[in-house]
Protein backbone atom coordinates (compact mmCIF):
# COMPACT_ATOMS: atom_id res chain seq x y z
CA UNK A 1 0.00 0.00 0.00
CA UNK A 2 2.98 2.28 0.66
CA UNK A 3 4.15 1.96 -2.39
CA UNK A 4 0.83 2.98 -3.97
CA UNK A 5 1.30 6.80 -2.00
CA UNK A 6 5.28 6.65 -3.47
CA UNK A 7 3.97 6.53 -6.70
CA UNK A 8 1.13 9.05 -6.78
CA UNK A 9 3.66 11.64 -4.65
CA UNK A 10 6.33 10.98 -7.43
CA UNK A 11 3.36 11.50 -10.48
CA UNK A 12 2.67 15.03 -8.24
CA UNK A 13 6.09 15.79 -8.15
CA UNK A 14 6.99 15.13 -12.32
CA UNK A 15 3.65 17.29 -13.35
CA UNK A 16 4.56 20.28 -11.10
CA UNK A 17 8.15 20.19 -12.38
CA UNK A 18 6.42 19.90 -15.91
CA UNK A 19 4.49 22.77 -15.16
CA UNK A 20 7.05 25.12 -13.97
CA UNK A 21 8.80 24.23 -17.08
CA UNK A 22 6.66 25.18 -19.31
CA UNK A 23 5.61 28.10 -17.30
CA UNK A 24 9.49 29.55 -17.56
CA UNK A 25 9.51 28.67 -21.29
CA UNK A 26 6.97 31.62 -21.77
CA UNK A 27 8.48 34.07 -19.39
CA UNK A 28 9.39 37.38 -21.44
CA UNK A 29 12.67 38.22 -23.55
CA UNK A 30 14.82 40.29 -21.51
CA UNK A 31 15.70 43.43 -21.38
CA UNK A 32 18.08 43.14 -24.50
CA UNK A 33 16.69 41.12 -26.47
CA UNK A 34 13.33 42.77 -26.78
CA UNK A 35 15.74 46.24 -26.93
CA UNK A 36 17.02 44.40 -30.41
CA UNK A 37 13.51 43.41 -31.46
CA UNK A 38 12.02 46.90 -30.98
CA UNK A 39 15.32 48.37 -33.20
CA UNK A 40 13.92 46.03 -35.91
CA UNK A 41 10.89 46.83 -36.09
CA UNK A 42 11.64 50.23 -36.56
CA UNK A 43 12.36 51.76 -39.70
CA UNK A 44 15.93 52.65 -40.72
CA UNK A 45 14.99 56.49 -40.72
CA UNK A 46 13.88 56.34 -36.99
CA UNK A 47 17.06 54.33 -36.22
CA UNK A 48 19.61 56.49 -37.42
CA UNK A 49 19.03 58.59 -34.24
CA UNK A 50 19.69 56.19 -31.69
CA UNK A 51 23.32 54.56 -33.91
CA UNK A 52 24.38 58.12 -33.52
CA UNK A 53 24.07 58.44 -29.86
CA UNK A 54 25.56 54.78 -29.51
CA UNK A 55 28.42 55.77 -32.03
CA UNK A 56 29.16 58.83 -29.80
CA UNK A 57 28.81 57.17 -26.60
CA UNK A 58 31.47 54.48 -28.17
CA UNK A 59 33.63 56.75 -29.26
CA UNK A 60 33.82 58.82 -26.19
CA UNK A 61 34.27 55.76 -24.07
CA UNK A 62 37.25 54.30 -26.48
CA UNK A 63 38.55 58.17 -25.78
CA UNK A 64 38.59 57.57 -21.74
CA UNK A 65 40.08 54.51 -22.48
CA UNK A 66 43.02 55.84 -24.32
CA UNK A 67 45.08 57.40 -21.29
CA UNK A 68 44.54 54.13 -18.69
Amino acid sequence: MWWLLVACAALAIAGALFIAKQRRAKRRPDGLQSFRRHMDALSSDARQNVIGRVKDADAKNKGGRRGA
